[in-house]
Order: C-alpha cells, then structure tokens, then sequence
C-alpha cells in the first residue's frame, strides 16, 4: 500500500504494472498467445489493489529465489502456483504463463529452467521499481 497516501487523505496514483512479454517472449514460445487465456479485465483494479501486488509479488519471487537455490521442488511449485493465479487477476497474464512453465519444470526438478525463469522474473522486477529508480512504476 502506498503509506504516504494511506491515512493522508491524498488519493493514491494509480501505478502500472510493466509488460513481462519483453523479458519472457524468447524463453516461452507462444507467450503472448498463451497469456490470452490468464488475460482478464483490469479496470476495477485500483492503486491500492496494484500496491498490495506489487507487495505479494516482490514477496513469492524472493521466496522462489530461495526454493530455487535449495532446489526445493515443493516451494518452487507453490511460488509458481502463486504466480499463475495473480498474474491474470492484476493485468499481467504473462506472469501467469510463467508460472505455468516454471511448475513444469520444477515437476521435471529442472534447475537450469527454474534458475532462467526466475532471471526473468527478477529482471521484471527491477523494472517495476519506482520511476526514480529506472523502473516502470512510481
């Protein structure tokens, strides 16, 4: 949540989620048309909502880092189921797609495929870093 504007009685600034199809497009063949399926109406979501992702996100990519390092099979496929449901919900289909490939290949206890899915998605998340800071979301 946006804590300047919580409580302040300021509305919060709608922010937006950066594309995961550029980082994505070269490792998942069939991305954009596979997000097709996860692709929902966003129009409800608020900044509020979008800053309570961007929060659970930053928290299951951090604990997929972990599972992936320990290859703990078991962790990868939760992070990645989590990634598969907020992906469609919050815009970001592509993210749902990932998660689809990453628990495929955790299923197949594929590291090389897990540590490379989950370079994309940190590389994603260094773009949704405040505008300041180079990224996408301020």
């Amino acid at each position: 949540m946006n804590e300047g504007a919580a409580g302040s009685g300021r509305t919060a600034q709608p922010r937006s989620i950066p594309p995961a199809e550029p980082v994505f497009e070269e490792m998942i063949p069939g991305l954009r048309r596979l997000a097709d399926a996860y692709r929902v109406n966003t129009a409800e979501v608020d900044a509020e909502i979008l800053e309570l992702f961007v929060a659970e996100i930053r928290r299951v990519v951090t604990a997929l880092q972990q599972a992936v390092v320990a290859r703990d099979w078991a962790g990868i496929r939760w992070g990645a189921h989590s990634l598969q449901g907020m992906g469609g919900t919050i815009g970001a289909p592509e993210l749902s797609v990932v998660g689809v490939e990453m628990s495929s290949a955790a299923k197949r206890e594929d590291a090389a495929r897990c540590t490379s899915l989950l370079g994309g998605l940190q590389e994603w998340m260094r773009r949704m870093e405040p505008a300041e800071t180079g990224g996408a979301i301020g």
